[in-house]
Parts: C-alpha cells; structure tokens; sequence
C-alpha cells in the first residue's frame, strides 16, 4: 500500500526554480559563436544537440508573467512530451538537488518544459480544478512526478501533455504547484477532507477520492464514514511522506512471524485477523507479516524487503 505517492508533488516549486534560472543567453558562455564557419545546424529533433545555444530575443522580458515574445527554443533538441533539453552546465551547483528531478536526456543535458523556457522562467501556469475540486494549476507530464500520476491527476482545461496538480497536499501542505512563479499563489484555502476511522472522538484517517490513489493503494482501504460515493478512508500516516511502517514480531495461530505494522483502518478480511496479531504494535496497528507464513513468499507489505 502506497499513498505517499501522491506527494510527489511537493518540490516542485523548487524544479521551476531550477529551469528558469539558466536563461538560453547564460548557456551561450564559453562557446563558439563565430559566424560563417560553414557549418549548417543539425535539426531541432537531433539528440545530440542538448548543448547547443540559441539567443534570447530582442525585447525580451523577466516581468511575471512574462510578456515579451517567445524565446526561440527551435535550437535545443527535443525530449519528452513537449521540452526541451537544457545543459547540465546551465543549472548552477547549488541546484543539484532540483535538476535531480529533471528527466535527463539521451544527448546529455535535462529535459524542461517547452513552456517555461519560451517564458524565461515567468510562463504563469493555467489554473484548473484537481481531483476533489480543488484548486490547482496545470503542470507539465515532462517533469518525471506528473508523468508517474498522470493517470490519477485530471487533465481538466489543461493540455493533453499536461496534468492537473492541486495546490495543496491531502495533508494540507503547499505542493507549490499554485506558486511555480512569483506572480502566482492559490486563490483558495486548503480544503480539509473528511475525517474517517474514527472511534472515541478520534479520527485516524482521510476520505480520498479512490481515482486519485495508486492502484495497489486502494486494495484493503475501505469507504467506512466517507460520505462521497467515490473516497476511500486512507490512514494518516500514510500521507506523511516521511512516515516509515515500523518494523515488529507477534505470535498468531500460524507461529512467530517478523513484520511490520499497519493501522487497523485497513480492511482485515477474515484469514488476515486468523494469521495476524498486534505484537509488538500500537494499540490502533496490526503486525502485518513480511513473509506469507504457509508459503514463505514475501507479502508485499510497506517496509518489508521484496
């Protein structure tokens, strides 16, 4: 069960930062512009050409949004669905951490929305309406995270290579994707789910939307108070992207086992509540096994070796 991957979206106010910072005409630096050298410039699609340069144009503008006339990105070679690559020289040191995120290209260097490019860095993102409703801005399929969901993210008004990314996290953290840009911010303020899972005056989960969770994420969660047709009650925890399931041992009718725990808003069918045992657990956890006890097969379980 994997929920956290819906927070990938997290950093990526940071990768924008990262692709405007090195303008076309920095990359131009160090390299030979010499004229009438013979030499005809191989096609806008060739690979190999990640390192080539192109001049910013006349009248170009850092306002946000930008208003000056598209950079000319006919010079970069090609990648993905609709970017470009950058070279790796362009992105400063201190940037690592962001261009580590970037897809690399097959020429060398790191593949950047077309969009963000033309735009200098100041290309203010469409706003549109996530999954639940929420707010959101369309982001690129380019950038490798909305690319791993864009089949749970909606397309909405945005364009087809293009997904839907909330503003805020399920958690209610900023994803940034509502601030890619300084002339940008959400609009509205976070909207709590439902609360789910709840027993003496506690609640131990979330309602999300069942489309917007992995596949293999939704097995075992269960509707329980979730008043939307579509939600599913996914535990807390899960939407903490550093949380990590501990690691415990108990005892069932099959043996002494080594697992790790999981809350119990999950959905025990009636074998797992024969096999399994709170152990070494919290109170509100279960001791899920790490390894099938009959068969010696691994289980699949969040933290458990494959």
């Amino acid at each position: 069960m994997r929920i956290r991957d819906l927070l990938v979206l997290a950093p990526i106010a940071a990768l924008f930062v990262a692709c405007a910072s090195p303008t076309v005409a920095e990359t131009q630096e160090g390299d030979d512009t010499s004229e009438g050298d013979g030499t005809d410039p191989a096609p806008a699609g060739d690979k190999t050409k990640s390192d080539t340069k192109a001049p910013a144009p006349a009248g170009a503008s850092a306002k946000c949004p930008y208003d000056g006339p598209p950079l000319d990105v006919s010079a970069f070679a090609t990648c993905r669905d609709g970017g470009r690559c950058i070279p790796d020289k362009a992105f400063p040191p201190e940037q690592a951490a962001q261009k580590a995120r970037l897809a690399p290209c097959d020429g060398g260097g790191f593949c950047v929305p077309e969009k963000i490019i033309k735009a200098q860095g100041n290309a203010l993102p469409k706003s549109c309406k996530s999954f639940a409703s929420l707010e959101g801005r369309c982001t690129s399929t380019v950038f490798p995270d909305i690319e791993k969901q864009k089949d749970r993210l909606p397309q909405d008004a945005c364009d087809a290579n293009e997904r839907c990314a909330p503003c805020f996290d399920p958690s209610g953290k900023a994803t940034g994707a509502c601030s890619s840009v300084s002339c940008d911010a959400p609009k509205e303020p976070f909207k709590p789910f439902q609360a789910c899972c709840s027993s003496g005056g506690k609640s131990r989960g979330k309602c999300l939307p069942s489309a917007s969770l992995p596949a293999e994420a939704a097995t075992g969660l269960e509707k329980k108070e979730c008043s939307a047709a579509a939600d599913l009650c996914v535990p807390e925890e899960q939407l903490d992207e550093k949380f990590v399931n501990p690691k415990c041992t108990a005892s069932s009718l099959l043996g002494q086992y080594d697992g790790v725990c999981i809350s119990t808003c999950v959905k025990m069918d009636f074998l797992t509540q024969l096999g399994t045992a709170q152990g070494s657990c919290s109170a509100e956890s279960f001791c899920a096994p790490c390894k099938n006890p009959l068969t010696g097969a691994a289980t699949g379980a969040p933290g458990c070796a494959p």
